[in-house]
């Protein structure tokens, strides 16, 4: 533009200058003619580049509207592709999840997988059913728990004595564990209280024998209620017979 500017200007110049030496006679008409003839296609190819130059500043200001409603529409369609990834993404890991838990049997310890019945290739296994049961490779404390019915529960207090008789170990051959409770529940569950005990030797027994422990043994359990000699258990039957009779 302003190239063109100092065109235009030095061709106005030398327009007024040929019409100056055509006023005085130097020069034909033709030549003022020829003069005034590139004096106005300057001005017309100035008024033009004018014209083109609003022009482009007028899209250039349209070309930056549609920029920016580009932009915001890029951001809200980033922000909705996110939000729809986001909940697919969930979707999509809570349905792993279930299908965990449908189809698959996981166990939460690394160890041995011991079967508890017999089993075949394709056999249908309804939810709930006990498939195995896993050994672990690292067992930690052995523990022992029994359920006390409620009527007894008031009996029961932590630290009492508890001689364990396991099923497939015959006492009279293997002897007894000795345990003492450790933990009582606070509520009952189907009328019935849960109490976990310790085992003070392990799993030796009276007899001075060690048992295998394979996961898990059952039995009986027997509560010491109170710590009472031999006499005063025998005596306590006739002690309570005489004091009915006196009542």
């Amino acid at each position: 533009m302003k190239l063109k500017e100092n065109e235009l200007t030095l061709a106005r110049s030398a327009y007024k200058r040929e019409e100056s030496l055509y006023n005085r006679g130097v020069i034909s008409k033709a030549e003022l003619e020829t003069a005034e003839q590139t004096y106005l296609n300057l001005q017309q190819s100035f008024h033009q580049l004018q014209t083109s130059i609003i022009h482009e500043n007028v899209e250039s200001v349209q070309m930056n509207e549609s920029v920016k409603k580009l932009s915001l529409q890029h951001l809200q369609d980033k922000n909705q592709y996110y939000s729809e990834l986001r909940s697919a993404y969930r979707e999509l890991v809570t349905a792993i999840e279930a299908w965990k838990q449908t189809y698959l049997l996981i166990s939460p310890i690394n160890g041995t997988v011991t079967f508890n019945t017999f089993w075949q290739k394709d056999q249908f296994v309804e939810s709930g059913d006990k498939v195995f049961a896993v050994i672990s490779e690292q067992p930690g404390e052995i523990i022992g728990k029994t359920a006390i019915a409620s009527f007894g529960y008031g009996k029961v207090k932590v630290g009492q004595v508890t001689n364990i008789k396991l099923n497939g170990y015959p006492y009279m051959e293997y002897g007894i564990l000795k345990a003492k409770i450790r933990n009582i529940s606070l509520v009952p569950t189907e009328d019935k209280y849960t109490v976990e005990v310790e085992l003070t030797k392990g799993l030796m027994t009276t007899s001075g024998k060690i048992l295998n422990f394979t996961g898990e043994l059952s039995g009986q359990a027997e509560i010491i209620t109170d710590d009472r000699s031999l006499g005063e258990r025998l005596l306590s039957p006739l002690k309570y017979l005489r004091e009915e009779k006196i009542k």
